[in-house]
């Protein structure tokens, strides 16, 4: 409030300085009144924080089951694209869809690593 005045040019006087005193007042008790609660508050940033990490390694050990269950089997079709890769008899179509499925594969992997 004491802003709002001096922005309106009324910042002198018995009423201003009255105010100002008020709101320091206010603004010293409320300090007085929340400072107990500091304590409660840095225990339940403690509390928020260890909930934080316990659900972070969660999904760190999910994702990382997940990403062992995929990279498995993209192994598997690698290597065998790879063995048909060698395949001289190969002709145009077979050889571009071979190598398109090596690409996505490749692709596949490097996410998943």
């Amino acid at each position: 409030t004491g802003h709002l005045f001096r922005c309106m040019g009324m910042n002198s006087g018995f009423a201003f300085e009255t105010l100002n005193i008020a709101t320091a007042a206010v603004s010293l008790l409320t300090a007085l009144y929340l400072l107990p609660l500091v304590p409660f508050l840095f225990e339940a940033l403690d509390r928020t924080l260890a909930s934080e990490i316990r659900a972070k390694q969660k999904v760190l050990t999910f994702m990382s089951f997940l990403c062992h269950e995929i990279r498995n089997p993209l192994f598997a079709i690698s290597s065998t694209v790879t063995f048909m890769g060698d395949d001289e008899t190969l002709v145009g179509q077979q050889r571009e869809s071979l190598e398109c499925i090596e690409q996505s594969t490749n692709l596949m992997l490097r996410l998943v690593n």
